[in-house]
């Protein structure tokens, strides 16, 4: 699709910068997104990196969770069905509603661990079977994930509300919420989620094509005091629990490409 065909491809036809951080501009971008030929892929978008981190630092449920700029995506209900608290929140109030009143979250919910398919989380067995048996297979894998106590709850917020209690999160959830933002939104989001975040918590935050984006994103989580993680790790390293210190706030940026 090119900036002909998508009017949030190319902001600047449409959209400066300006909007980015305007609860219309994202009302609009769900929509859009919505309407599209596919209106389910946008909601169920991988939570790799939340399983990823969560299982190399040994984090269990529950935890309280803020899943800041949760869009229309269905990754809160995902976190809530391991037995996590979580809050999602976003400028769009259309999403917010959206997920509120979805009815079809049930049969949506497990393709967020559908990247499994993918080696080297398949038995070696599965990796070159039929497509129908590993679906199979990570159905089951699914299925063996869920815990009971797990709740959420949507908001229309700003993750920069002051009214937000200090040290009041075990982890942050920040999926592709950066990719936009300018570099005075980006200090202050670091900032903001530093002094939400516990001593010993984690944020994850990615961005999605927008490579360039960690040489500003990263400094500005580093000044505002956090311990950065490293997104790779051998796969012999990844395969041991490691523990965060208890006394720092952690953060770890994943580029996505996609």
């Amino acid at each position: 699709m090119n900036s002909d065909e998508n009017p949030f491809w190319d902001p600047e036809k449409k959209y400066g910068p300006y909007y980015w951080s305007l609860p219309n501009y994202w009302d609009d971008y769900y929509k859009y997104e919505l309407e599209g030929p596919f209106p389910e892929s946008c909601q169920w978008i991988s939570s790799r990196y939340f399983e990823k981190f969560t299982g190399r630092y040994g984090l269990k449920a529950p935890l309280e969770i803020l899943y800041a700029g949760c869009g229309i995506s269905l990754i809160g209900e995902f976190m809530a069905y391991m037995g996590h608290h979580v809050t999602a929140i976003d400028l769009s109030l259309f999403a917010i509603y959206f997920r509120r009143e979805a009815k079809n979250v049930d049969e949506l919910l497990w393709r967020c661990a559908d990247w499994r398919l993918g080696h080297p989380y398949l038995p070696e067995y599965l990796r070159k079977a039929p497509y129908k048996d590993r679906k199979a297979y990570l159905y089951k894998e699914f299925k063996s994930l869920h815990k009971e106590g797990g709740d959420i709850r949507y908001f229309g917020k700003d993750w920069n509300d002051l009214s937000t209690p200090t040290h009041c999160y075990d982890m942050i959830m920040n999926q592709n919420g950066l990719r936009r933002a300018n570099p005075d939104e980006t200090r202050k989001a670091a900032r903001s989620f530093r002094r939400i975040l516990r001593p010993g918590g984690l944020l994850i935050t990615s961005t999605v094509n927008a490579l360039e984006r960690e040489e500003e994103i990263v400094p500005e989580l580093i000044r505002a005091g956090f311990s950065m993680e490293k997104e790779f790790l051998s796969e012999e390293e990844e395969k041991k629990i490691h523990h965060l210190d208890p006394e720092k706030k952690h953060a770890v940026y994943c580029a996505l490409t996609g």
